[in-house]
């Protein structure tokens, strides 16, 4: 009998993820194939949900995960006080 796929949960902080490869002094940051690096995090198991930005999405997140969630700027200024909208 096959077992089944477990489920991973990767969560990457984009910014500094970002600024630690440049001082690595790697080249070509905006081409970082982010569907493999998950891949090789989650050891090919199924990642459920990915959670980005809607004005640069990564499209082969959202067609690779089992679902996504855009954030936009109106929902992410819920979260802001009136003092710093």
């Amino acid at each position: 009998m096959k077992k089944p796929k477990q489920k991973c949960i990767v969560l990457i902080d984009g910014s500094n993820f970002y600024f630690k490869l440049k001082d690595l002094g790697l080249q070509k940051l905006l081409e970082f194939d982010f569907l493999n690096f998950i891949k090789f995090l989650s050891n090919d198991e199924d990642v459920v949900k990915y959670v980005g930005f809607s004005h640069k999405p990564s499209v082969a997140m959202v067609a690779n995960c089992s679902s996504s969630k855009l954030l936009t700027r109106h929902e992410l200024e819920k979260f802001l006080s009136e003092k710093r909208k």
